[in-house]
């Protein structure tokens, strides 16, 4: 069986995600380059979510592991992500290591 590609997962959650809020906005911040362990780090952000009186905006990391894909999030009830908290939750995200 073929390994599914992070971008298979990305493209997934944009599309679950949009379905669900008003102008949501996905910017890629990070990508792994060839021989690193796979990785996407991005943000999503909205308006508005419709089944709901709240918004909230999130900084993404998926990662492979040797079978597994890893999300981790963390997300503040904001339509914009202040640039220190991206900042911050990428550095953790991407320093972060898989321990077996």
């Amino acid at each position: 069986m073929q390994p599914t590609p992070l971008q298979a997962f990305l493209d997934n959650q944009t599309k679950l995600v949009a379905a669900k809020t008003d102008n949501l906005r996905v910017k890629e911040l990070s990508r792994s380059k060839e021989n690193e362990r796979e990785y996407i780090l991005f943000t999503m952000e909205a308006d508005a979510y419709k089944d709901s009186d709240t918004t909230e905006s999130q900084v993404y990391y998926f990662t492979k592991g040797e079978q597994d894909v890893f999300i981790c999030i963390s997300a503040i009830k904001q339509k914009k992500l202040p640039e220190k908290f991206i900042d911050v939750w990428s550095k953790v995200f991407l320093q972060s290591q898989i321990i077996k």
